[in-house]
């Protein structure tokens, strides 16, 4: 103890091995409950598995690693500060939830971003600047922009049924001509 008699300055308990553990079964301690069920052990490598562990918190340098089962968040926020969240092979879930983006990118490589939804918009995209939508992909596939328009710098616009109209603004034509395969031009 310390000398007011407070505080452990030193190891309350040690244990040690004569030699290192030769096996994965060799535990430097484990607790069962009163049903003979493991409820916590520590291995000769200092692995420790625990049927439940409750905490204020939790501080890990290296590595924290779910083997089967789940982690579990009921309340709070998974915060990463500097670092990366990374899922290999599997997927993230988030039901009946909202996912915030702020003042960062998404990025999809070699990749696909598959939306199913029963909603009435599937995207719908707004400025913070007057809260005003810019457009938005209803669940039909009708895509209504609201504001800036379409600018296509290659590739063309090729419409396979349903024509194009036009309420205002009419149609300039900056260079190539208007060809018009069938139909011909009517004017009223």
């Amino acid at each position: 103890r310390s000398e007011g008699g407070e505080h452990f300055r030193k190891t309350i308990l040690r244990l040690d091995a004569p030699q290192t553990p030769s096996s994965s079964k060799f535990k430097f301690l484990e607790l069962h409950s009163l049903g003979g069920e493991s409820v916590l052990a520590v291995d000769g490598e200092g692995r420790v598995r625990s049927a439940r562990l409750e905490t204020e918190n939790v501080n890990i340098s290296s590595t924290l690693s779910v083997d089967e089962g789940r982690l579990s968040l009921k309340k709070g926020i998974l915060s990463v500060d500097k670092g990366t969240l990374s899922v290999d092979k599997g997927r993230i879930d988030v039901q009946k939830s909202d996912v915030t983006i702020s003042e960062s990118n998404v990025r999809i490589v070699k990749g696909q971003l598959d939306i199913s939804t029963d909603e009435e918009f599937i995207l719908r995209a707004e400025t913070n600047i007057d809260n005003t939508t810019l457009f938005e992909i209803e669940g039909n596939g009708r895509t209504n922009i609201h504001r800036g328009g379409i600018h296509v710098d290659s590739g063309g616009l090729h419409v396979v049924s349903g024509g194009i109209d036009l309420e205002a603004g009419g149609l300039r034509v900056q260079a190539g001509g208007l060809n018009i395969a069938d139909g011909g031009i009517v004017t009223k």
